[in-house]
Protein backbone atom coordinates (compact mmCIF):
# COMPACT_ATOMS: atom_id res chain seq x y z
CA UNK A 1 0.00 0.00 0.00
CA UNK A 2 1.35 3.31 -1.25
CA UNK A 3 0.92 5.18 1.88
CA UNK A 4 2.41 2.66 4.20
CA UNK A 5 5.04 2.32 2.18
CA UNK A 6 5.72 6.42 2.35
CA UNK A 7 5.21 6.08 6.45
CA UNK A 8 7.47 3.53 6.28
CA UNK A 9 10.14 4.97 4.62
CA UNK A 10 10.19 7.92 6.86
CA UNK A 11 9.80 6.60 9.99
CA UNK A 12 12.89 4.48 9.01
CA UNK A 13 15.05 7.39 9.35
CA UNK A 14 16.91 8.30 12.35
CA UNK A 15 14.73 10.23 14.63
CA UNK A 16 12.11 10.27 11.62
CA UNK A 17 9.03 10.25 13.67
CA UNK A 18 10.07 13.43 15.65
CA UNK A 19 11.83 15.29 12.38
CA UNK A 20 9.21 14.41 9.99
CA UNK A 21 5.97 14.73 12.15
CA UNK A 22 3.57 16.36 9.84
CA UNK A 23 4.17 14.42 6.73
CA UNK A 24 3.55 10.80 8.85
CA UNK A 25 0.52 12.45 10.33
CA UNK A 26 -1.23 13.54 7.18
CA UNK A 27 -0.33 10.46 5.44
CA UNK A 28 -1.83 8.17 7.93
CA UNK A 29 -5.44 10.46 7.91
CA UNK A 30 -4.72 9.55 4.26
CA UNK A 31 -4.77 6.01 5.08
CA UNK A 32 -7.44 5.96 7.41
CA UNK A 33 -9.71 8.20 5.58
CA UNK A 34 -9.46 5.57 2.35
CA UNK A 35 -9.35 2.27 4.07
CA UNK A 36 -10.86 2.55 7.51
CA UNK A 37 -14.93 1.36 5.92
CA UNK A 38 -15.13 -2.52 6.50
CA UNK A 39 -14.61 -4.30 3.29
CA UNK A 40 -12.04 -1.45 2.26
CA UNK A 41 -9.59 -2.71 -0.53
CA UNK A 42 -6.18 -4.05 1.24
CA UNK A 43 -4.47 -5.22 -1.84
CA UNK A 44 -3.23 -9.16 -2.15
CA UNK A 45 -4.54 -10.32 0.64
CA UNK A 46 -1.72 -13.28 0.93
CA UNK A 47 1.28 -9.98 1.08
CA UNK A 48 2.21 -9.30 4.48
CA UNK A 49 2.45 -6.15 5.29
CA UNK A 50 5.30 -3.87 6.94
CA UNK A 51 4.20 -3.18 10.17
CA UNK A 52 7.04 -3.07 12.53
CA UNK A 53 7.80 0.61 12.54
CA UNK A 54 4.63 1.53 13.45
CA UNK A 55 4.96 -1.16 16.00
CA UNK A 56 7.92 0.34 17.08
CA UNK A 57 6.54 3.72 17.25
CA UNK A 58 3.71 2.61 19.16
CA UNK A 59 5.54 0.66 21.76
CA UNK A 60 7.66 4.10 22.68
CA UNK A 61 5.96 6.52 24.60
CA UNK A 62 7.51 9.13 22.15
CA UNK A 63 4.14 9.60 19.92
CA UNK A 64 1.54 12.48 20.57
CA UNK A 65 -2.05 11.58 21.55
CA UNK A 66 -3.20 11.83 17.24
CA UNK A 67 -0.10 10.61 16.08
CA UNK A 68 -0.74 7.45 18.46
CA UNK A 69 -4.18 7.04 17.82
CA UNK A 70 -3.95 7.52 14.01
CA UNK A 71 -1.22 4.83 14.32
CA UNK A 72 -3.98 2.67 16.19
CA UNK A 73 -6.36 3.15 13.87
CA UNK A 74 -3.99 2.00 11.32
CA UNK A 75 -3.38 -1.75 12.84
CA UNK A 76 -6.78 -1.79 13.63
CA UNK A 77 -7.19 -1.99 9.71
CA UNK A 78 -4.29 -3.73 8.88
CA UNK A 79 -5.35 -6.42 11.28
CA UNK A 80 -8.34 -7.33 9.21
CA UNK A 81 -5.92 -9.41 6.83
CA UNK A 82 -4.79 -12.81 7.90
CA UNK A 83 -1.28 -12.70 7.10
CA UNK A 84 -1.05 -9.54 8.88
CA UNK A 85 -2.75 -11.16 11.80
CA UNK A 86 -0.21 -14.38 11.17
CA UNK A 87 2.79 -11.77 10.98
CA UNK A 88 2.53 -10.31 14.20
CA UNK A 89 4.07 -12.47 16.53
CA UNK A 90 5.58 -11.35 20.04
CA UNK A 91 6.82 -8.44 18.99
CA UNK A 92 3.62 -7.06 18.04
CA UNK A 93 1.32 -8.25 20.74
CA UNK A 94 4.19 -6.75 23.22
CA UNK A 95 4.25 -3.25 21.36
CA UNK A 96 0.23 -3.23 21.49
CA UNK A 97 0.37 -4.47 25.14
CA UNK A 98 3.04 -1.25 25.81
CA UNK A 99 0.67 0.88 24.49
CA UNK A 100 -2.13 0.05 26.31
CA UNK A 101 -0.36 -0.03 29.50
CA UNK A 102 0.37 3.64 29.03
CA UNK A 103 -3.73 4.60 28.95
CA UNK A 104 -5.43 5.93 31.77
CA UNK A 105 -9.23 5.22 32.85
CA UNK A 106 -10.28 9.07 31.34
CA UNK A 107 -11.45 9.74 27.83
CA UNK A 108 -8.77 9.02 25.37
CA UNK A 109 -9.04 8.62 21.70
CA UNK A 110 -6.42 6.04 21.80
CA UNK A 111 -8.20 3.40 23.92
CA UNK A 112 -10.84 2.36 21.85
CA UNK A 113 -9.17 2.23 19.46
CA UNK A 114 -6.53 -0.05 20.78
CA UNK A 115 -9.27 -2.22 22.09
CA UNK A 116 -10.31 -2.48 18.38
CA UNK A 117 -6.73 -3.47 17.40
CA UNK A 118 -6.83 -6.54 20.22
CA UNK A 119 -10.05 -8.01 18.96
CA UNK A 120 -9.03 -8.20 15.44
CA UNK A 121 -5.23 -9.37 16.53
CA UNK A 122 -6.93 -11.94 18.31
CA UNK A 123 -9.24 -13.65 15.96
CA UNK A 124 -6.59 -15.78 15.80
CA UNK A 125 -5.85 -18.21 18.62
CA UNK A 126 -2.39 -18.13 18.74
CA UNK A 127 -2.53 -14.62 19.14
CA UNK A 128 -4.37 -15.25 22.46
CA UNK A 129 -2.01 -17.43 23.47
CA UNK A 130 0.79 -14.57 23.29
CA UNK A 131 -1.56 -12.00 24.43
CA UNK A 132 -2.15 -13.55 27.32
CA UNK A 133 2.13 -14.88 27.67
CA UNK A 134 2.82 -11.02 27.60
CA UNK A 135 0.50 -10.01 29.89
CA UNK A 136 -1.82 -8.11 28.07
CA UNK A 137 -4.91 -9.77 30.25
CA UNK A 138 -3.83 -6.88 33.19
CA UNK A 139 -4.03 -3.39 31.90
CA UNK A 140 -7.21 -4.48 29.44
CA UNK A 141 -9.07 -5.16 32.89
CA UNK A 142 -7.74 -2.21 34.43
CA UNK A 143 -9.59 -0.05 31.46
CA UNK A 144 -12.41 -2.25 31.79
CA UNK A 145 -12.71 -0.04 34.71
CA UNK A 146 -13.40 3.31 32.96
CA UNK A 147 -16.58 5.26 33.08
CA UNK A 148 -16.60 5.81 29.60
CA UNK A 149 -18.84 4.05 27.66
CA UNK A 150 -16.84 4.21 25.04
CA UNK A 151 -13.88 2.71 26.27
CA UNK A 152 -16.14 -0.35 27.94
CA UNK A 153 -17.96 -1.14 24.74
CA UNK A 154 -13.85 -1.48 22.83
CA UNK A 155 -12.46 -3.13 26.25
CA UNK A 156 -15.48 -5.86 26.00
CA UNK A 157 -15.36 -6.01 22.11
CA UNK A 158 -11.65 -7.53 22.70
CA UNK A 159 -12.91 -9.38 25.79
CA UNK A 160 -15.43 -11.04 24.20
CA UNK A 161 -12.77 -11.95 20.99
CA UNK A 162 -10.51 -13.60 23.52
CA UNK A 163 -13.24 -15.44 25.55
CA UNK A 164 -14.11 -17.45 22.05
CA UNK A 165 -10.89 -19.44 22.55
CA UNK A 166 -10.19 -22.06 24.72
CA UNK A 167 -6.71 -20.13 26.05
CA UNK A 168 -8.98 -16.97 26.84
CA UNK A 169 -11.84 -19.01 28.01
CA UNK A 170 -9.20 -21.02 30.37
CA UNK A 171 -7.49 -17.18 32.11
CA UNK A 172 -10.84 -15.55 32.61
CA UNK A 173 -11.89 -18.32 34.97
CA UNK A 174 -8.80 -17.38 37.14
CA UNK A 175 -10.07 -13.10 36.92
CA UNK A 176 -13.23 -13.84 39.44
CA UNK A 177 -13.60 -9.98 40.07
CA UNK A 178 -13.12 -9.38 35.99
CA UNK A 179 -16.60 -11.52 35.75
CA UNK A 180 -18.61 -10.02 38.60
CA UNK A 181 -17.60 -6.67 36.78
CA UNK A 182 -18.86 -7.80 33.36
CA UNK A 183 -22.15 -9.37 34.55
CA UNK A 184 -23.03 -5.73 36.26
CA UNK A 185 -22.50 -4.24 32.85
CA UNK A 186 -25.60 -6.37 31.37
CA UNK A 187 -27.57 -3.21 33.46
CA UNK A 188 -25.78 -0.54 31.28
CA UNK A 189 -27.66 2.17 29.25
CA UNK A 190 -25.80 1.36 26.35
CA UNK A 191 -26.76 -0.78 23.91
CA UNK A 192 -23.37 -1.94 22.85
CA UNK A 193 -21.87 -2.24 26.24
CA UNK A 194 -24.75 -4.62 27.23
CA UNK A 195 -24.67 -6.53 23.74
CA UNK A 196 -20.50 -6.73 24.46
CA UNK A 197 -20.68 -8.07 28.15
CA UNK A 198 -23.14 -10.67 27.80
CA UNK A 199 -22.01 -11.39 24.32
CA UNK A 200 -18.21 -12.21 26.67
CA UNK A 201 -20.40 -13.92 29.23
CA UNK A 202 -22.07 -16.32 26.13
CA UNK A 203 -18.68 -16.98 25.05
CA UNK A 204 -17.15 -18.04 28.83
CA UNK A 205 -20.52 -20.44 29.71
CA UNK A 206 -19.67 -22.75 26.90
CA UNK A 207 -16.43 -23.48 29.60
CA UNK A 208 -18.16 -26.14 31.76
CA UNK A 209 -15.56 -25.49 34.40
CA UNK A 210 -16.87 -21.24 33.85
CA UNK A 211 -20.79 -22.44 34.88
CA UNK A 212 -20.57 -21.66 38.75
CA UNK A 213 -18.46 -18.60 38.58
CA UNK A 214 -21.06 -17.63 36.09
CA UNK A 215 -23.91 -18.53 38.21
CA UNK A 216 -22.50 -17.06 41.60
CA UNK A 217 -21.51 -14.13 39.92
CA UNK A 218 -22.32 -10.59 42.33
CA UNK A 219 -24.12 -12.09 44.83
CA UNK A 220 -26.06 -14.56 41.78
CA UNK A 221 -27.45 -11.20 40.06
CA UNK A 222 -26.27 -12.83 36.39
CA UNK A 223 -29.23 -15.45 36.13
CA UNK A 224 -32.10 -12.77 37.04
CA UNK A 225 -30.17 -10.35 35.16
CA UNK A 226 -29.88 -12.31 31.95
CA UNK A 227 -33.66 -13.51 32.45
CA UNK A 228 -34.35 -9.71 31.97
CA UNK A 229 -32.25 -9.67 28.85
CA UNK A 230 -34.26 -11.90 27.79
CA UNK A 231 -37.11 -8.75 26.64
CA UNK A 232 -34.57 -6.33 25.68
CA UNK A 233 -34.98 -4.71 22.38
CA UNK A 234 -32.06 -5.89 20.54
CA UNK A 235 -32.13 -9.20 19.36
CA UNK A 236 -28.88 -9.91 19.27
CA UNK A 237 -29.17 -9.74 23.08
CA UNK A 238 -31.76 -11.55 23.40
CA UNK A 239 -29.80 -13.97 21.52
CA UNK A 240 -26.72 -14.25 23.38
CA UNK A 241 -28.67 -14.10 26.51
CA UNK A 242 -30.83 -17.04 25.65
CA UNK A 243 -27.62 -18.82 24.56
CA UNK A 244 -26.24 -18.03 27.94
CA UNK A 245 -28.86 -19.37 29.72
CA UNK A 246 -29.58 -22.38 27.90
CA UNK A 247 -24.81 -22.81 28.86
CA UNK A 248 -25.97 -22.14 32.38
CA UNK A 249 -28.98 -24.80 32.42
CA UNK A 250 -26.09 -27.72 32.31
CA UNK A 251 -25.88 -27.21 35.90
CA UNK A 252 -28.42 -28.31 38.33
CA UNK A 253 -28.40 -25.44 40.77
CA UNK A 254 -28.48 -23.06 38.12
CA UNK A 255 -31.57 -24.42 35.98
CA UNK A 256 -33.24 -24.46 39.81
CA UNK A 257 -32.71 -20.67 39.98
CA UNK A 258 -34.13 -20.10 36.01
CA UNK A 259 -37.55 -22.35 37.75
CA UNK A 260 -37.45 -20.38 41.02
CA UNK A 261 -37.69 -16.86 38.52
CA UNK A 262 -41.46 -17.08 37.37
CA UNK A 263 -40.04 -15.22 34.12
CA UNK A 264 -38.08 -17.24 33.28
CA UNK A 265 -40.32 -20.12 30.91
CA UNK A 266 -42.61 -17.44 29.77
CA UNK A 267 -39.97 -15.18 28.46
CA UNK A 268 -38.03 -18.20 26.42
CA UNK A 269 -41.29 -19.21 25.31
CA UNK A 270 -42.42 -15.91 23.83
CA UNK A 271 -38.85 -15.94 22.04
CA UNK A 272 -39.61 -19.08 20.89
CA UNK A 273 -42.56 -18.14 18.82
CA UNK A 274 -40.90 -14.57 17.96
CA UNK A 275 -40.71 -13.39 14.46
CA UNK A 276 -36.95 -13.73 14.09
Amino acid sequence: MENLDEINKLLSIPNGLSNSRDAIYNIAVRFVRLLEKPGSDLGDNTKVDEMRPILSSIRASGCSADMECCFAIMLKILLRKPVNRDSLGKFGLNAIIQCLSRQGLLTSPVTPELGNVILNACFDSSNVILFLKEGGMKPLLFLMKSQETIIQSSILGALQGICFTAAGKYHMRTCEEAINAIVLYFMSDVLLVRARAVGTIHNLSSDPLAIALIRDATNYAAIPLLVTLLHDPSSEICHASAGTLQNLARDSSARDMMLAIPECLERLIDLLFASD
